[in-house]
């Protein structure tokens, strides 16, 4: 036990991630497994990732990208998260570093359409005062199944909801995919 049985790296070079990322982005900088979005899809695991200083619609304004990994850890599909993408329309200002952190507080609505619910720090959020940070969630994830007939393609939806939540800190699911529960 305690020992590393693979590894995959992720990169816009390596894990077959196809995103562009620009130099600083920091990519990466936070992580959180979202469990099995796409069912009985082809992927294992979804995996929430930080890019604080992507600069979509000004600077460093940050994004988030969801992953829909194979058993083999490489990306399968993505769907990015920021100020212009992924139906994301929370206010984001420069330099708020949306994605600082990301947490997965399960899934909200049941038998609804959303397959899971994100919580996203902001930590250089200025509303209120200089970089008090702040929270961004929960916000539902909606991944449309393969056999889904409003998307053949699959992927994913993203919703805004107001409030705020306690992330879970649960990385249950990632790693090898003999590890789910």
């Amino acid at each position: 036990t305690g020992n590393v049985l693979s590894y995959q790296k992720i990169s816009d070079t390596q894990g077959s991630f196809t995103a562009p990322l620009d130099n600083s982005d920091d990519f990466g900088s936070a992580a959180n497994s979202l469990g099995d979005l796409d069912g009985v899809g082809p992927g294992v695991v979804a995996l929430a990732v930080g890019a604080v200083f992507d600069d979509d619609g000004g600077t460093d304004r940050g994004a988030v990208y969801v992953l829909f990994l194979a058993s083999t850890g490489n990306v399968l599909s993505y769907q990015k998260i920021s100020s212009t993408q992924g139906n994301f329309t929370g206010p984001l200002d420069n330099l708020d570093t949306f994605g600082s952190t990301v947490a997965s507080v399960g899934d909200l609505d049941g038998p609804g359409p959303s397959g899971a619910a994100l919580a996203v720090g902001a930590a250089g959020d200025d509303d209120g005062g200089d970089a008090r940070g702040a929270e961004t969630g929960p916000g539902k994830v909606r991944f449309r199944r393969q056999d889904d007939q409003r998307d053949e393609q699959g992927g994913a939806e993203i919703e805004q909801q107001p409030g705020r939540a306690r992330p879970q800190q649960d990385a249950q699911g990632m790693g090898h995919a003999d590890d789910r529960e």
